[in-house]
């Protein structure tokens, strides 16, 4: 290497690597989650917030729409009477 300008590149290349992994890393953990039956629903929706911040500071967004529909998708048993007013 014999500048500065490439030491840069290589650096560059290594960390948007990094961040392009972790950002599907952080999505694929969305898409997978899902709430179990001892959680309590502010607890599962404080993960969903923390993991929708980490990928936020990406620059990614995932929409609000989405969103919901994961929350609502992934709901236990337990709350079928509250899908049912939801979904009214």
């Amino acid at each position: 290497m014999d500048s500065l300008d490439e030491v840069w590149n290589v650096l560059k290349e290594f960390y948007e690597s990094i961040s392009t992994t972790r950002l599907f890393l952080l999505r694929n953990k969305f898409y997978k989650m899902n709430m179990q039956e001892p959680s309590s629903m502010v607890n599962f929706l404080f993960i969903v917030k923390n993991l929708l911040g980490q990928i936020i500071r990406f620059d990614d967004v995932i929409k609000d729409e989405d969103v919901v529909v994961k929350i609502l998708n992934v709901l236990p048993d337990s709350y079928e009477n509250f899908m049912q007013n939801v979904l009214a």
